[in-house]
Formats: C-alpha cells, sequence, structure tokens
C-alpha cells in the first residue's frame, strides 16, 4: 500500500476518514480504524497519518487519532468524486 506516491497515500487518508463517519462534530478516525480501514500494519498507518498531516490535511491528537481539516475534506471529496 504505501509503495504508492505519498500523495496519493495522504489523499486516501483523508477519504477513508471522511468515509468512516463523524464522532462529536468532527470527522476523525483512531489510528486503529484508519488501520482497518485502509488495510495497513500500525506502522504503516502510522506513516500514512504523517503525510496526510505534512500537507495540512489532517490534524494529528496524540498517537492515536486523525481527524480531518477543512482541506483534508476537499481532497476527500476529489479522491470519493463527490460533490465539492
Amino acid at each position: 500500500m504505501l509503495a504508492k506516491d505519498a500523495e496519493t497515500v495522504a489523499a486516501n487518508v483523508c477519504a477513508a476518514v471522511l468515509s468512516n463517519g463523524r464522532r462529536a462534530g468532527r470527522f476523525s478516525l483512531s489510528i486503529d480504524e484508519l488501520r482497518r480501514a485502509m488495510h495497513l500494519s500500525e506502522d504503516q498507518a502510522k506513516v500514512a497519518s504523517l503525510l496526510a498531516a505534512n500537507r495540512q490535511w489532517v490534524r494529528l491528537i496524540g498517537d492515536q487519532v486523525v481527524e480531518l481539516r477543512a482541506a483534508g475534506i476537499y481532497v476527500a471529496k476529489v479522491t470519493l468524486d463527490l460533490p465539492r
């Protein structure tokens, strides 16, 4: 999975978070939920979330939660071909 280019992996993180719903008014997933949604190992999920965070598409809360930022929501919608 992480053999893909970094931009694609980061966009797929955003898509996975958006696809898996809202919690407390925010789009977020734990690293474990992200791992399961993307079929990754824990280390791969952490690297993937860092790739998205480096692009300012997600915010990492501690080392356990990935939360979409506004730019990440847009990227996820483009990735999933949803209306923007």
